[in-house]
């Protein structure tokens, strides 16, 4: 399934970026499934990242348990997706490594739509939760 793969090469880009401390500009794994006014916003997010200081340690970098599930779409999307992530084992670090806080678990949905012939996430939302259910 082509969301699938988009969904997946976002959480792995995204994780990457988390653990380089963010940036100016997307980079090219992460900007190719992302569009619309997502990308812009994941932009803005990133830069904020960079300019905070803050990463997640490469030792704590990984996933726990993911459940992944389609949605009812609305237009103008293809596709809509909704998915519980644990990211409890993440450790953000400061510049001298010092923790400052650590992840949780994210229910994340993601609206697709085709950018010049590719599916991409051009609208979505995350936000932390107690516990995935579904």
């Amino acid at each position: 399934m082509e969301a699938k793969k988009v969904y997946e090469t976002y959480l792995e880009q995204t994780l990457l970026f988390e653990q380089e401390g963010g940036g100016k500009s997307l980079p090219l794994g992460l900007g190719k499934t992302v569009g619309g006014p997502w990308e812009n916003i994941l932009e803005e997010y990133y830069a904020k990242v960079r300019r905070r200081g803050h990463h997640v340690s490469p030792q704590s970098a990984g996933f726990g348990d993911i459940t992944l599930s389609r949605v009812k779409t609305e237009p103008p999307y293809l596709i809509t997706l909704i998915s519980c992530v644990d990211q409890r084992q993440w450790v953000f670090v400061d510049k001298s490594g010092e923790e400052v806080s650590r992840g949780n678990l994210r229910q994340i949905t993601m609206s697709m739509a085709r950018e010049n012939g590719s599916l991409v996430t051009v609208a979505a939302s995350s936000r932390g939760v107690d516990r995935c259910v579904g």
